[in-house]
């Protein structure tokens, strides 16, 4: 929730400061980059929370470690791409500056919340994927 919060405050201060600010030198290929980067952080956040909690992952996970492990990787996993989403927060916050466009931030931010969010830890599917691990014995889980 703190990639949340990081994104809507970033959010309101670009609206609000962008009023009085003089955009930096313009300079169109910096802010493609930016952009380029804020696409690809999102895209490399859901592929990347995706092959971590594939099934066969966290069954190899389980075999190798038991449900701790799993557990390990689950909350590793949730907050390595909060962070990713904090920084998308921060690059389009990093575009509103070069540009003076709060409508940039707006845009940015709706990433960032998108990934936060959907990667939001829900204790219902994690007490799934444990019980799932601690009912089956390694053998089965390894075999997948």
């Amino acid at each position: 929730m703190a990639a949340v919060a990081l994104a809507l405050l970033l959010l309101a201060l670009a609206f609000v400061f962008s009023v009085n600010a003089r955009p930096v030198l313009q300079n169109a290929s910096s802010v493609a980059v930016l952009w380029a980067v804020v696409l690809a952080s999102g895209l490399g956040a859901i592929f990347f929370r995706r092959v971590q909690f594939s099934s066969r992952r966290i069954a190899h996970l389980a075999a190798m470690g038991g449900p701790e492990r799993v557990l390990q990787t689950l909350e590793r996993t949730t907050v390595l791409v909060a962070a990713l989403a904090g920084a998308i927060a921060l690059a389009g916050f990093a575009i509103v500056v070069i540009t003076g466009e709060p409508f940039d931030m707006l845009r940015a931010a709706f990433i960032s919340v998108f990934v936060a969010l959907s990667n939001y830890p829900r204790l219902h599917a994690w007490r799934r994927v444990v019980e799932g691990v601690a009912t089956k014995g390694n053998d089965e889980v390894a075999k997948g």
